[in-house]
């Protein structure tokens, strides 16, 4: 039996909760991979800093 994923999600931050497990941090890495991928060669043909990206990650 798996937790449910708690967490607040939003397009700058991702944070679960203090007792989010393994599981729930694979599904928000995967998140959160999928929403970089979306418009990476978007940002790396404007030659953006990725300040945005790098704050998401922390």
């Amino acid at each position: 039996m798996t937790t449910p994923l708690r967490c607040s999600h939003s397009r700058s931050s991702v944070k679960p909760d203090a007792g989010a497990g393994r599981a729930d941090w694979l599904h928000i890495a995967r998140e959160m991979a999928d929403d970089l991928s979306t418009d990476a060669a978007e940002r790396e043909q404007a030659g953006k800093t990725p300040l945005d990206e790098v704050s998401r990650l922390r």
